[in-house]
């Protein structure tokens, strides 16, 4: 393990945050050059293979775009994880309550909840602070549902690790957010970072996404 100074820091992490809450795009966060080990890695932890992507073209574009991890998921169905040149595939699915959405990352032994676009999903402070205690991390940012910092109400409300995600159903969510994990190469390491919170949540500069009305 390298020093904890090529970890993100907590004035790093805290103007990450702050940024994400006003809006504004991320993206001056670069790694330090990987030599062997654990390293900070760009993942996608919310990409559905159900939708209306093919999941092969979707993992292609995320490689493209200089990712090297990415969470594929069915909605209440864990999808396959296929193999693809220079990423790792990690199978999840996203299990679908009456209110609450939850990514749950499924390794070789390692598993870890994601509460998913809790301001889509209307939750109360009470409700969400609540219900985040059932999973290790969630989503602050999610560019399916159309708003960058749009779960910034509940910004204050937990210490668990604050993630951003695609939530990817076509190729014009792809690449607009990520999430750096400082991890190995592997779906285990990458899940066990999540819970440690080894994580900085970043967003792409563009347009941002017309709001589904499906998700109004």
């Amino acid at each position: 393990m390298q020093r904890m100074t090529t970890l993100p820091s907590a004035a790093l992490v805290a103007l990450v945050n702050g940024a994400l809450l006003a809006g504004l795009a991320i993206s001056w966060f670069v790694p330090p050059p990987r030599t062997s080990g654990p390293g900070w890695l760009k993942c996608q932890l919310h990409a559905h293979a159900d939708a209306g992507v093919g999941v092969m073209e979707a993992l292609g574009e995320y490689a493209r775009l200089g990712y090297d991890a990415v969470a594929v998921c069915n909605h209440n169905g864990f999808a396959a994880a296929p193999s693809f040149p220079g990423l790792v595939v990690i199978s999840a699915c996203e299990h679908q309550g009456k209110q609450l959405h939850v990514v749950e990352l499924r390794g070789t032994r390692e598993r870890c909840r994601i509460l998913a676009h809790p301001a889509w999903s209307r939750l109360s402070p009470k409700t969400f602070s609540t219900e985040v205690k059932h999973c290790h991390a969630w989503e602050i940012v999610n560019g399916f549902c159309g708003a960058r910092g749009d779960s910034s109400a509940y910004a204050g409300l937990t210490g668990k690790p604050r993630l951003a995600a695609d939530d990817t159903h076509s190729l014009a969510d792809i690449g607009r957010t990520a999430t750096w994990i400082y991890a190995e190469r592997n779906a285990d390491s990458i899940i066990a970072a999540i819970r440690a919170g080894r994580v900085c949540p970043a967003v792409i500069p563009g347009p941002a996404p017309a709001r589904d009305p499906r998700r109004n």
